[in-house]
């Protein structure tokens, strides 16, 4: 029965948006897929038994040393084997509406074990030790009045304050002489076991830029897999190459961060974009444990520099953070009105600890919002945020949103203040799904040339469960006989 209903639930979320319907196939076949993961695991565990074996009998034969690279996978395996099976007895009796985003991670874990697999033929032999270059020197010039900023930087890398630093400006003010002196300097510093030089192209091929990175630690990446999965078995390789590892681009567009193991309380805390980095576009943040906001704003001037970047902030997906309270944090310091002025997407999933999405001062800087999508936050209780400085009447107006959609906040109580309003006449569709505590709805309808209220022109449909018929009889909303034309009940 647990099955079937997982299978609902997979469907129903599919309504929710792109991201939650790809997970359809996942949830059904998580069980097909957590028993293969357990049948590499047995695989892995025999391959590791037979290359012990064989070095046992290489060690007593010749005398020879173990090389380095099948000591490394030898521990890896074992590391590999003790945390997997910790994670199948996690998810053996995972609830089915989990399901779907954990499928995600179980495949993820089945292309790890893959690769390890791979790793483990060793075609040199076993006993064969290679030495690793630990990078080359590149040629550079004395910095001239760069001095300070090289400085600066330095500082960050060999603190623990930031995990992340990119320098961006307009040409010819000298930002590759200072990356190819910091370059040099890492080299002598014993602390980083890989320094990696990667120079992207105007026109970035991410397919080209992870062969790259991989082939300068001496690692390889299956050629047919697609650039997603690649990104994840990079990660996975960059973590087991050693404690530290410094990777230098140029620019930056797409920033994923996925199981982020050092990942401190905010983006801010983790990554430092300096100068003017204006290009990131898209941020997705999945299944980081420690992470509390996405921006945290102080009085200290290293907190305000992520936010340039976010400026042009199109896309921001943010799943399965426990720890996920809110999405900035300001503390002693003016919350800047230009943050988030471009975001078109916002799509939060999975937060458990998240009670408040947007604080009312910061509905300014949405105004080019398009897509809300909330969906198994179960403390959420509003939208946007009640203040005391802000009146109850108060309108909160986004002009471009098309789509909003809410499912399975049990806890939510209200979009906005008690009697404030949303503007957003542009809205194409409303979904809203297991929200019983929701009281009332607080879209306002626009009015036509003589004064009568009318339906949002662009409204094409309002999506909800046949288990929320009772629910939507008692719920407030202004004139919502207008609306009954456009209401859909799922048929589940």
């Amino acid at each position: 029965m647990a099955e079937i209903v997982g299978a609902i639930f997979g469907a129903l979320s599919c309504i929710c948006g792109t991201p939650t319907c790809n997970c359809i196939d996942q949830h059904r076949n998580f069980n097909d897929d957590v028993d293969e993961l357990r049948r590499k695991l047995d695989n892995l565990t025999s391959q590791k038994q037979d290359i012990e074996s064989r070095i046992q009998e290489a060690e007593a034969r010749r005398g020879q040393m173990v090389r380095q690279q099948v000591q490394e996978w030898l521990k890896q395996a074992e590391e590999i084997n003790v945390k997997l099976q910790a994670f199948l007895e996690k998810v053996q009796g995972v609830k089915w509406y989990k399901r779907a985003c954990l499928d995600r991670l179980v495949c993820r874990k089945i292309n790890m074990v893959k690769e390890m697999l791979d790793k483990g033929s060793f075609p040199k032999g076993l006993v064969i030790e290679r030495a690793l270059a630990h990078g080359n020197i590149i040629p550079t010039e004395n910095l001239v009045g760069q001095v300070s900023t090289k400085e600066e930087i330095w500082r960050y890398l060999m603190g623990d304050e930031v995990g992340m630093i990119g320098v961006c400006g307009i040409g010819g003010v000298g930002k590759t002489m200072i990356m190819k002196n910091l370059h040099n300097d890492l080299l002598r510093e014993t602390r980083f076991e890989k320094v990696i030089w990667v120079t992207v192209s105007d026109r970035l091929n991410v397919f080209e830029l992870q062969k790259k990175i991989a082939d300068d630690m001496g690692q390889r990446l299956r050629d047919d897999e697609e650039v997603m999965m690649r990104a994840a078995a990079l990660m996975e390789i960059m973590t087991r190459i050693g404690e530290e590892c410094v990777v230098l681009p140029n620019n930056l567009e797409d920033l994923w961060i996925i199981e982020g193991r050092n990942m401190r309380s905010s983006l801010n805390k983790t990554v430092t974009l300096e100068m003017e980095a204006n290009e990131l576009r898209r941020c997705c943040i999945w299944d980081c444990e420690e992470i509390e906001c996405v921006v945290e704003l102080d009085s200290s001037s290293s907190s305000s520099l992520c936010c340039p970047v976010l400026d042009k902030l199109e896309l921001l997906q943010l799943w399965t953070l426990p720890k996920l309270c809110e999405v900035v944090r300001a503390e002693g310091a003016a919350t800047p009105s230009h943050i988030f002025s471009n975001l078109k997407t916002l799509i939060i999933e999975d937060c458990p600890g998240m009670r408040k999405l947007l604080p009312p001062e910061l509905q300014q800087a949405f105004q080019n919002l398009e897509e809300i999508e909330v969906g198994n936050c179960k403390q959420m209780e509003e939208i946007i945020a009640s203040s005391d400085s802000y009146a109850s009447s108060d309108k909160f107006t986004f002009p471009k949103l098309r789509r909003l959609c809410l499912w399975y906040l049990p806890q939510l109580k209200s979009i906005c203040s008690a009697k404030g309003v949303m503007v957003c006449d542009s809205i194409e569709k409303i979904q809203i799904s297991r929200c019983q505590e929701l009281k009332r709805i607080p879209v306002q309808l626009p009015l036509l040339d003589n004064g009568q209220p009318s339906p949002p022109p662009h409204l094409r449909e309002i999506n909800m469960d046949k288990d929320s018929k009772e629910w939507w009889e008692s719920v407030e909303w202004d004139h919502k006989n207008l609306l009954h034309p456009f209401l859909k009940y799922f048929p589940w």
